[in-house]
């Protein structure tokens, strides 16, 4: 397979040299569809490819840098049903979880900030449904008034 972090060395043919086609040349040839298999191999490259972390917040991060990378967006995979009308797949939300410190981690297809419940703060002996809705809020921070 070949497959490494480290990208590809320059290489020497006579005169001429064959510089590296860029960034992440280590990790050419892996598999870039949206198949099952293929988001598998390549979260599991990254995974093994990923420096440690220092805590948890930065472990979160890392998780979801890694699961970035096996996202489906919106109109790259697409199902036809039976009646010949399309349906387009993508990603609808991702989690993350700190089983260590008890927090659930997830973001949405419509809002890719990632929210955190720290399961420790609530009350699993108490008889009503908690709910929390996922798919709304804002997805962009307008940070122009921050510009110096």
């Amino acid at each position: 397979m070949n497959l490494t972090n480290v990208n590809v060395d320059s290489l020497k043919l006579g005169d001429y040299v064959v510089t590296s086609i860029g960034q992440g040349s280590g990790l050419h040839g892996l598999p870039g569809d949206y198949t099952p298999p293929s988001r598998f191999i390549r979260a599991t490259a990254m995974v093994y490819a990923a420096q440690p972390v220092a805590d948890a917040v930065e472990g979160a991060n890392l998780v979801f840098h890694i699961l970035n990378t096996v996202d489906i967006p919106m109109g790259a995979s697409v199902s036809k049903s039976a009646d010949g009308s399309k349906y387009y797949d993508h990603t609808t939300w991702t989690t993350g979880h700190d089983v260590t410190n008890k927090i659930f981690y997830f973001r949405t297809y419509g809002n890719l900030t990632i929210r955190k419940i720290d399961m420790k703060a609530l009350d699993f002996a108490a008889p009503d449904v908690k709910r929390i809705e996922m798919m709304g809020g804002e997805p962009f921070l307008d940070v122009t008034k921050d510009a110096k």
